[in-house]
C-alpha cells in the first residue's frame, strides 16, 4: 500500500484526533490498576487513603473533561464515572484486596466503557454522512 504525501500530512492530526478522543478513558485504565496493586501491599488504612485519592483525582479530571467537552452524550459520562465510583466503593469498603481479578473488572470497564465510546462515535460519523 502506498502512502501518499497527504496521508504523512493527515497523520499528526489523526494522532491528536485519536488521543484528543480517548485521552480521559486511557487516563482511568492507569488510575484503576495503580490503585488496585497498591491495595494487595496495603493495610486497611492505606487502602482507604488511596481510595480516597484515587477517587479525587478521578473527579477533578472528570471535571475537567467535562469542561473540555470531552463526553459525547450523558451516557458516555455516566459510564467513565462508574470507574471513578468503583474506586471508591473498593477503597473505602472493602478493607483488604486479595488476588488479581480485578483485571476481569478492568477488562469488562473498557469493553463497556471503551464500546459505548467506539459505537456511539461510529453512529454519530454515520449520521453525519
Amino acid at each position: 500500500m502506498d502512502t501518499t504525501v497527504n496521508d504523512l500530512h493527515s497523520s499528526p492530526a489523526k494522532h491528536a484526533s485519536f488521543w484528543k478522543f480517548w485521552s480521559f478513558s486511557l487516563f482511568l485504565i492507569p488510575l484503576y490498576l495503580i490503585s488496585f496493586h497498591l491495595w494487595l501491599v496495603l493495610g486497611p488504612r492505606g487502602i482507604m487513603m488511596v481510595g480516597i485519592i484515587a477517587t479525587v483525582v478521578g473527579i477533578i479530571a472528570f471535571l475537567e473533561a467535562s469542561k473540555q467537552k470531552y463526553f459525547l452524550n450523558r451516557w458516555d459520562a455516566f459510564f467513565h464515572s462508574t470507574v471513578i465510583f468503583d474506586i471508591f466503593m473498593e477503597g473505602v469498603f472493602i478493607p483488604l484486596h486479595i488476588g488479581y481479578s480485578f483485571y476481569l473488572c478492568a477488562i469488562s470497564f473498557v469493553i463497556i466503557v471503551g464500546g459505548y465510546r467506539w459505537w456511539l462515535s461510529k453512529k454519530k460519523s454515520r449520521e453525519a454522512v
